[in-house]
């Protein structure tokens, strides 16, 4: 086993880099999980009580997958899924059609 005194100086800086990056990302996670709670707080609070317009990328069908922790997971789509009114749409993508345009 190597002592981090006999690393040399590329090993010693990746390890720091490592760990650097390592808390960065954890500290982010944490972040986006305390950001999550505070929506999911706010949802709970407007559940009918107002009006909430949820815009995503993502198939309904595919929410539940995004997020980590199931509780979570029911809480929010017991919320938004039940009792609204859900418009999909598709067709092309409007920046991709307006790029279009510009090329012709």
């Amino acid at each position: 086993m190597t002592t981090y005194a006999e690393l040399d100086f590329e090993e010693r800086l990746s390890l720091q880099l490592e760990s650097e990056i390592l808390s960065r990302t954890q500290t982010k996670i944490q972040r986006l999980k305390q950001q999550a709670k505070l929506r999911l707080d706010a949802l709970k609070d407007r559940y009918q009580n107002s009006s909430t317009i949820v815009i995503s990328q993502l198939p309904v069908k595919e929410w539940y997958n995004m997020i980590d922790n199931a509780t979570v997971a029911d809480a929010l789509m017991d919320s938004l899924v039940h009792n609204s009114h859900r418009i999909e749409l598709g067709g092309e993508s409007m920046r991709k059609l307006a790029q279009s345009s510009h090329l012709e």
